[in-house]
């Protein structure tokens, strides 16, 4: 309760853990969707769907090694673009039928992803006291436990509309929360 209630009090980290949700409930629960997309949109097989996650693991390691070598400062432009990137790259995806831009696309996915929770976990980090780093951080990661809570709609509406639309639809909107963190949040920039 210590780490939630520092969390609660201090408007950065606050807002650094709201961040993170935009990911874990309207971003990445793309990924129960993805044999939808393989069998229904691009009529590509379980080595397809193979082929598109791949993808998404080779942008992460990329996305990866572009964090290490951007400069340190000014982390919180990172923060948004790299998000606003993701929810973008996904409502690209869902527009997609042709394989090899897919597979592109999810590369872009990949590295947004691993930029954005490299950045977030640094500003969370730096922005908490040594002694309640380890409470805040388990509160942190409490936000992704989250994510399996946003699968379940996210498939109902998916059975209902078509997964493209529900996969653009939470980028669109994705792009839309970040636009207004942003504006709310010019702190967070300048980090």
């Amino acid at each position: 309760m210590q780490g939630v209630r520092y969390v609660w009090n201090d408007s950065t980290v606050l807002a650094l853990m709201s961040l993170q949700a935009i990911p874990a409930f309207l971003i990445m629960p793309y990924t129960p969707l993805l044999p939808i997309f393989a069998k229904e949109v691009l009529h590509i097989g379980p080595e397809g769907l193979g082929t598109l996650m791949m993808a998404n693991g080779i942008g992460s390691v990329i996305g990866s090694i572009a964090i290490v070598l951007l400069p340190v400062r000014r982390q919180g432009i990172f923060l948004f673009v790299s998000l606003a990137s993701m929810g973008g790259a996904l409502a690209l995806f869902a527009a997609s039928i042709w394989l090899p831009a897919s597979v592109g696309i999810m590369g872009l996915i990949g590295g947004a992803q691993a930029i954005y929770l490299a950045s977030n976990n640094t500003l969370v980090q730096v922005a908490t006291p040594d002694e309640l780093r380890g409470r805040v951080m388990r509160v942190y990661m409490m936000t992704w436990g989250l994510m399996p809570l946003e699968s379940l709609p996210q498939g109902i509406i998916a059975g209902w509309f078509g997964a493209p639309i529900v996969a653009a639809g939470t980028g669109l909107m994705a792009c839309l929360v970040v636009i207004v963190f942003e504006a709310r949040a010019p702190a967070l920039r300048r980090l």
